[in-house]
């Protein structure tokens, strides 16, 4: 089985995650395949069947992750983690086509269906005319022009700390890479 982990928070604000040293202490945990794109912790990586614990599915995984960069890197990481057939999904129903040059089109990922619920009450009030946002299987698809993803009204409630704990975002293209 083939996973994604998206790691929060890390090779910004001073916490230091090489990517190589993250593929060397996964695969020292028995993962195979695992593969970086960027340097803001997008792993994909094959789960082992036996011998880690990890095949009793994704919150083992994520779980296990978790643990490993904690220890390694000495911080309380969060860590979300999904099947990689799933995030293939995501991106084959991603609604809005290919990005213009002056826009983003994200997946945000979310592991609280409460957290999920609220994002779509609130994307059903934004301005469609400068962001707009959709429901996803793993989370919800956002549409934002270029220079506004922190300042836009979505934005800003993802930023929150009540919503952090359970979002991260990455951009569609960013995924295909990682899948690639």
């Amino acid at each position: 089985m083939r996973m994604v982990a998206f790691p929060r928070g890390i090779n910004v604000g001073g916490r230091v995650v090489p990517m190589a040293r993250l593929r060397a202490l996964l695969e020292g945990a028995g993962f195979t395949d695992v593969r970086t794109v960027l340097a803001s912790g997008n792993v994909a990586f094959g789960v082992p069947q036996e011998g880690t614990g990890a095949d009793d599915g994704v919150p083992r995984v994520r779980a296990l992750v978790e643990e490993l960069m904690s220890q390694e890197f000495d911080y309380p990481a969060i860590v979300q983690v999904f099947e990689a057939d799933a995030v293939t999904r995501c991106l084959e129903a991603a609604p809005w086509g290919e990005a213009a040059a002056d826009e983003h089109h994200y997946l945000v990922f979310v592991d609280d269906d409460g957290v999920r619920t609220e994002l779509l009450t609130a994307g059903a009030g934004l301005d469609a005319t400068v962001e707009a946002v959709a429901p996803a299987e793993l989370g919800v698809y956002w549409r934002v022009p270029k220079g506004q993803t922190i300042g836009s009204a979505f934005g800003t409630l993802i930023g929150t700390s009540r919503v952090k704990r359970h979002v991260t975002t990455r951009k569609l293209d960013t995924l295909r890479k990682l899948l690639a």
